[in-house]
Order: structure tokens, then sequence, then C-alpha cells
């Protein structure tokens, strides 16, 4: 499942195929730096409260794709990368491939 705001968290909530969820996608829109932790916190506590057991993935696109990243590093939840969401590297420049961006999140996850 896929969920981007508490609109969609409501639909997820009642739907009659919440149970067979394999894990549910947490996309954080380009938002504020400022906003991100706790939009982020909030879907997560809404999401463990309904099911506490559910593997989440923590996703962010354009401008929040790294802050995002780093949020689900330091939660410890699963999260992915690549250029649908984003082109550029934690430092601006744009990303050369797919590769690039893997690399760049390696490295952030082990603190390089």
């Amino acid at each position: 499942a896929g969920l981007w705001d508490a609109a969609g968290f409501e639909v997820w909530k009642r739907s009659p195929v919440r149970g067979q969820c394999l894990r549910v996608l947490i996309e954080l829109p380009d938002e504020p730096a400022e906003v991100l932790r706790d939009h982020a916190e909030g879907m997560i506590a809404h999401v463990q409260l309904e099911e506490p057991d559910l593997p989440i993935l923590l996703h962010g696109e354009e401008g929040s794709t790294w802050p995002v990243f780093d949020l689900a590093v330091e939660f410890g939840l699963a999260s992915r990368i690549g250029l649908e969401d984003t082109l550029l590297l934690p430092d601006g420049t744009t990303a050369p491939g797919n590769a690039a961006l893997v690399r760049a999140a390696v490295a952030r996850m082990r603190g390089v």
C-alpha cells in the first residue's frame, strides 16, 4: 500500500484488503524540511497503531528525497532511491545515473 497523507491513510485503514498488504510505503512529498519529521512520525505512528508488525518503507521525492532517506535510516526503516525520486545527489549536483544515487545512499547509511 502507498500512503501520502491522512486521507489516504483513512482509506487504507478501512480497506477490506488491508490485511493482505506486505508492507506500507509512506511517501512524503516535496515539502519543507522542518515539517518532514513531524509528517513522517505522524504517518508512521498511525500505521503502526493499525498494523504494528507491518514493515514500512519511508520514501521522499524531489527535495524531500535525501532528508526522508536520512529519517528512514535513523528510524531503522526501509527506503529506496532512484532517478524516479530525484535527479540530484545530496550535494545538489545532477546524478549521472541510478548507480551514483545508490552509492550516495550507501555512503549516507554508513555515515561517510
